[in-house]
């Protein structure tokens, strides 16, 4: 399970009231006195990590207050948990992961449930959902190396036929190779583009030596 840290959730406070409401939790009124009333979120957020960083209690208050209170979308929570959709929503329909809340979805007309951190942590150690998670993991592990294996032999067998292909390289001078690029270039500037005739190997001898270049 990977959970993120202190520092990543508190960045995920954007209102001003929130962050006040941390900082109450867990500032001194001194702490508090200093911040002043201008100070920014981000002030806030490096008040309260510097403090959570050197009290071990407070550190602990505070990362219960964020696991209870801070929501994350049914997807998040999948990849906490590792799982894929389709176990999150059999786990869902079976009642053994149940949403703290559902919105309705910015992208659509749908809705997105969401869970607390805690509630994600609790669901990790619930024997219903560690017996549907160990089934999937020996599934989800055979899969991936079937997967790995259908990889090896589709590379090993593109290999036998790049192995029978035989490529015959055509040498063609130098000269040959200024020339058809000098034609070309010269039978779409004075030819197609402009309508007049087209060049002659004197037009070619004399072109530019931009065009010779090029």
């Amino acid at each position: 399970m990977k959970l993120p840290t202190i520092k990543e959730l508190l960045s995920h406070i954007k209102t001003r009231k929130v962050i006040h409401e941390i900082a109450k939790l867990t500032l001194t009124d001194y702490q508090l006195e200093l911040l002043g009333a201008q100070a920014k979120i981000a002030d806030y957020r490096q008040a309260i990590l510097k403090r959570a960083d050197k009290n071990k209690k407070v550190h602990k208050v505070l990362k219960n207050w964020l696991y209870d209170t801070l929501e994350v979308p049914s997807y998040k929570a999948q990849g906490i948990l590792e799982i894929n959709e389709r176990l999150r929503s059999k786990l869902i329909k079976q009642g053994i992961l149940v949403p703290t809340s559902e919105r309705k979805s910015k992208y659509g007309n749908g809705s997105v449930k969401y869970f607390t951190y805690a509630n994600v942590i609790d669901y990790f150690s619930n024997p219903q959902f560690k017996a549907g998670y160990e089934e999937y993991k020996t599934h989800h592990t055979a899969n991936v190396a079937r997967a790995a294996k259908a990889v090896q032999t589709k590379e090993a067998k593109s290999l036998e036929k790049v192995n029978t292909y035989r490529i015959k390289i055509k040498h063609v001078e130098p000269a040959g190779i200024y020339r058809t690029a000098l034609n070309s270039k010269l039978n779409f500037q004075y030819g197609t583009r402009l309508g007049y005739d087209l060049p002659t190997y004197d037009d070619l001898n004399n072109a530019p030596d931009t065009d010779r270049n090029r």
